[in-house]
């Protein structure tokens, strides 16, 4: 004979239903909570990219006086500065890990790339 929840008293069908229900709840919670956390994550490196060009932008004046041609790196507060762009990018990973970072040539000219789409 086969149990099926007819064939359980009322109140243990019900505590099924409810035990069933939370785990329906509890799910799309964590997953609500993974993905509102891993937005915010994201968002919050924007915020922290923008904020490195900012400051880039504002002491941009100041570099070309002493490192014109050179490449700066910006790092919350920290500014690494050296003439070779990927020297500076290995030195600025062994010092301060793998983080938001603004790194740009310090030149009078702005540099514009242009990234081709994908064509369909």
């Amino acid at each position: 004979m086969s149990s099926t929840s007819d064939d359980k008293p009322k109140d243990e069908a019900q505590s099924d239903r409810i035990r069933d229900q939370q785990l329906i709840y509890t799910t799309s919670s964590t997953e609500r909570l993974q993905k509102n956390t891993s937005t915010s994550k994201h968002e919050e490196k924007i915020r922290r990219l923008d904020t490195a060009k900012a400051k880039f932008d504002q002491l941009l004046p100041e570099l070309l006086i002493e490192h014109a041609g050179k490449y700066a790196a910006i790092i919350d507060d920290y500014v690494e500065i050296d003439e070779d762009k990927n020297r500076l990018l290995k030195t600025v990973i062994e010092k301060y890990g793998y983080k938001t970072m603004y790194v740009g040539k310090i030149s009078r000219e702005e540099r514009i790339v242009f990234v081709p789409s994908p064509q369909l």
